[in-house]
């Protein structure tokens, strides 16, 4: 799915957020996976394509933070994802805030000294 992603192919998004829950799948295979997945998704909202497409890459870091707890908040690529929520929330489609709210509650929750400085970037 991440080399579908790398090539402009959304459709496996779903299946990667399904991994992302499952802890040994998210630190093996999705976490080194997440920084490619960002830039092509970044590219997808640049392109100007709809935005509701993203719902299930938006429910990615949602579920990584929930499997592997404060570990993920070390080791994501947190501006990016901080950057591709605050763009998500623009768009205000109902499907689309859930998961993005869900990602900022565990963001500002997390105890990473990582996420003060990714959030201060981006704002």
């Amino acid at each position: 799915a991440a080399a579908c992603c790398a090539e402009g192919q959304l459709a496996g998004l779903g299946c990667v957020a399904l991994l992302a829950s499952q802890p040994g799948h998210a630190r093996a295979r999705v976490l080194p996976a997440l920084p490619g997945i960002c830039q092509a998704v970044a590219a997808h909202t640049e392109a100007g394509r709809p935005a509701e497409q993203l719902v299930p890459f938006l429910e990615i870091p949602g579920n990584l933070a929930t499997s592997l707890g404060e570990d993920f908040f070390q080791a994501a690529p947190l501006a990016a994802l901080v950057r591709l929520g605050a763009l998500a929330l623009a768009s205000g489609e109902q499907d689309i805030l859930k998961p993005v709210l869900g990602f900022i509650l565990r963001l500002l929750m997390s105890r990473s000294p990582a996420v003060l400085p990714a959030m201060v970037e981006e704002v």
